[in-house]
């Protein structure tokens, strides 16, 4: 590893939800400070800890990403690092000055022109006069702002804020770019050019900061990552690993809010019978899908699907169907079996099974629908899963970077496809 650039040593920061006892601590803590006093450790009144005994490294020509939810403490990492606010505890030790950080407002003056923010962003960053005029018109091109140029940036809509930043960080190539999400907030031409010039920076030594959800951009640009949760570092490793981590987190909250209404749904349905008639004395007593070769679920893997049913008697024909469903849309796609694959149930316990060959599913949470058919009328028999809650599958994600990105980009399917051999 080259040397290092930037060094968090056991770096904490808080802050107090009440603006006013906000205020006041803050001057508390100075004043402790200018006493040689130490910060005190513990919260005070409506405090909490947004970041916690982070420590790390970046060094030169190194890509660390930070990942994590909402709140999790990215963007006060950044603020950190950018000398934009002071840690609590712990320290930050900077190994060099060429620093910049672009957020998502462009660190602009909003009652400056584009022009003068120009003047003013590459003057401060030590570019010479001369310089500055030699670039004024190829950055004005490169943000393609046009006639908006001499118009105050105040006036700016974030996407102009962020390709104007963007065009005036291209010509300073610091030795650590400090980047909080700063691309989301522009246009799929800005995004792709912004991409290229991060991957053109790396390629040529530059280091990299990155706080970003777009785990596609994580993946291609970093070698190493660190996961916050609470404010602390819950993961660090490799990107692929990290970001599983993410995803397993993020899909326990999606688990845990699809329960919840599940469990809504099952109150409403007042204990409704899914029973069929009861002339036909048939009941389902439970549905299952599990892989082929055990009861874990792999997308493009085979998959099993069998309902477990009784009967009081024996049924000379009939055909069963399912259906699957997600919290967002019911149903995803039903199955019927062909009335020529009419079964007969025995008086007692029987099981109707089908297989999928590739199972067409993204990693996730699923409810599976069932019901038995008489095949002459097609009335229902018995059903599973339509007026009460239905049976729940998971379908698992290998820990890998290219299931990562397919699950980053939130679709539901997954299409097994055979590439064939590169020409």
């Amino acid at each position: 590893m080259d040397r290092p650039l930037l060094t968090l040593e056991g770096v904490s920061k808080r802050y107090s939800r009440n603006h006013r006892l906000n205020l006041r601590y803050g001057l508390q803590d100075i004043a402790a400070e200018a006493a040689g006093r130490n910060p005190e450790r513990r919260l005070r009144t409506s405090e909490f800890w947004a970041l916690q005994d982070v420590s790390l490294e970046v060094c030169a020509g190194e890509v660390l990403g930070v990942i994590g939810h909402n709140g999790a403490g990215k963007s006060t990492l950044i603020n950190l690092a950018a000398r934009v606010q002071r840690p609590t505890l712990g320290r930050l030790v900077y190994h060099t000055d060429r620093v910049i950080a672009l957020d998502a407002h462009g660190g602009l003056s909003g009652a400056q022109t584009g022009r003068e923010n120009i003047v003013s962003k590459l003057a401060m960053h030590g570019v010479p006069p001369h310089e500055i005029r030699e670039a004024i018109p190829e950055l004005i091109a490169y943000s393609g702002l046009g006639e908006f140029i001499d118009a105050p940036t105040g006036t700016y809509s974030q996407g102009m804020r962020l390709r104007l930043a963007f065009s005036i960080y291209t010509r300073l190539k610091p030795d650590l770019f400090l980047v909080d999400e700063a691309i989301g907030g522009g246009d799929l031409r800005f995004r792709g050019k912004f991409q290229r010039f991060l991957r053109e920076y790396v390629d040529e030594g530059g280091s990299i900061l990155l706080a970003s959800h777009d785990l596609y951009l994580v993946q291609m640009l970093c070698r190493r990552c660190i996961l916050l949760d609470g404010g602390r570092v819950v993961e660090a490793g490799p990107p692929e690993t990290v970001v599983s981590r993410y995803e397993e987190m993020m899909g326990a909250q999606d688990l845990d809010l699809a329960a919840a209404k599940k469990a809504d749904r099952k109150r409403k349905a007042h204990q409704a019978s899914d029973r069929g008639p009861e002339a036909s004395g048939l009941e389902i007593t439970a549905t299952e899908m599990v892989g082929e070769e055990g009861p874990e679920l792999i997308p493009g893997e085979p998959a099993l699907i069998r309902v477990h049913c009784r009967a009081a008697e024996a049924i000379p024909k009939v055909n069963w169907g399912f259906e699957l469903a997600c919290p967002e849309h019911f149903p995803l796609t039903s199955a019927l079996c062909p009335p020529e694959y009419a079964v007969e149930l025995r008086i007692g316990d029987n099981v109707l099974e089908a297989r999928i060959d590739r199972l067409p599913l993204m990693p996730g949470e699923y409810d599976l629908h069932c019901a038995v058919l008489h095949v002459p009328s097609g009335a229902p028999l018995a059903m599973r899963g339509y007026q009460t809650a239905p049976d729940s599958f998971t379908v698992d994600a290998p820990e890998e970077a290219g299931m990562n990105i397919l699950r980053h980009r939130q679709g539901v399917f997954y299409l097994p496809v055979d590439f064939g051999e590169p020409r």
